[in-house]
């Protein structure tokens, strides 16, 4: 089956047809971004910095949104541990980072699986 964009939009005005196709685009990009940062992300892993207190994760460009969702996964005992540790300090849309706070120790396997949802 296929359609004309004439029966499609009808008699809309010109103006009406651009803001609809700007919705549309606009929540295109959002999925996509949404199915590209799960599938890159869904098995990525990350390891709290050893003798600091902040962690920066790189997610790049356009992977980030203000309502990203960072979830992490502990991958060992001291993973584990550390999770009442850590929170989100700082957040760059513009550049694509996250940046955390952890307690600061000597530990080089605090290892996370993490994803980004949103």
């Amino acid at each position: 089956m296929s359609y004309s964009i004439q029966s499609l939009l009808g008699t809309l005005p010109l103006n009406e047809i651009a803001r609809r196709a700007d919705i549309i685009n606009r929540q295109f990009l959002i999925g996509h971004n949404n199915i590209t940062v799960a599938k890159e992300g869904g098995g990525t892993t990350i390891t709290f910095t050893a003798n600091a207190a902040t962690t920066t994760i790189t997610f790049g460009v356009n992977y980030l949104s203000a309502s990203s969702v960072l979830s992490l996964t502990p991958t060992t005992a001291n993973a584990a541990a550390a999770m009442n540790t850590w929170y989100e300090s700082s957040r760059s849309v513009a550049n694509g980072t996250i940046t955390l706070t952890h307690a600061n120790n000597v530990q080089i396997d605090r290892i996370f699986r993490y994803t980004l949802n949103g």
